[in-house]
């Protein structure tokens, strides 16, 4: 499981007292859970970086990568459509610090970094 070796991962990371940046679609609270958890654990602290975009901006970027046939990707509509639908967006009640990226800013890396 992906999210099982991410964890192990991050432990141990954080057991040797090094930052961790995991770079995954947290779509759920209960992904969420498990690695805000581990923060706990560590005495580390977390953020959570939240990237929203409209569906028309998220379907342009795919059909532009797809022309291209440059990207490692292999995500396309299907996968798209399958993450819009089961995504549970951050909510107050999972006390987390949620960074909201808007990956259509002029340099959303670096509004990213910024909030960090």
């Amino acid at each position: 499981d992906t999210y099982g070796r991410l964890a192990a991962a991050t432990r141990a990371a954080l057991a040797g007292g090094r930052g961790v940046i995991c770079d995954a679609p947290f779509l759920d609270r209960a992904r969420r859970a498990t690695f805000a958890q581990l923060a706990r654990e560590a005495g580390a602290a977390l953020q959570v970086l939240h990237c929203t975009a409209p569906d028309a901006v998220l379907h342009a970027r795919l059909h532009a990568r797809a022309a291209a046939a440059q990207d490692a990707s292999e995500a396309g509509e299907a996968v798209l459509d399958w993450q819009r639908s089961r995504t549970e967006p951050p909510a107050p009640a999972e006390g987390l610090e949620v960074v909201i990226v808007d990956p259509t800013a002029a340099d959303p890396a670096a509004e990213a970094l910024r909030a960090l």
